[in-house]
């Protein structure tokens, strides 16, 4: 029986960094095409997830997974927090951060009266 040829890297379990950072901060044309840019992403996305900052996400979610919509501007936060897709560890972290200090300004407390 002929044996099949396949592409190298286009089968691999394991990312090579360039494509790791591709999925992390953008890239897809490292990727042989779309379709592997998307299987790529979907089996590493548990292990990359945890490797970015809290209140952001990978560029391969954006591209992928997010179906809102980006204003113009707006910072990973505002948008997760506007389309409610923040964890509930990144809704503590951001009541305690001073994040919406750095989009609103410092909160004035009124004295009463």
């Amino acid at each position: 029986m002929p044996r099949v040829r396949r592409r190298g890297h286009a089968l691999r379990s394991v990312l090579t960094p360039e494509q790791e950072l591709a999925l992390l901060i953008g890239g897809p044309d490292l990727f042989l095409s779309r379709a592997e840019y998307e299987r790529a992403w979907w089996a590493h996305r548990e292990q990359l997830m945890p490797s970015v900052n809290p209140l952001t996400r990978p560029a391969a979610w954006w591209a992928l997974e997010f179906t809102g919509e980006r204003k113009p501007g707006e910072r990973d936060w505002e948008a997760l927090e506007r389309c409610g897709l923040l964890t509930p560890e990144e809704i503590n972290l951001l009541g305690k951060s001073g994040y919406r200090e750095q989009r609103d300004g410092p909160r004035v407390r009124r004295k009463p009266g």
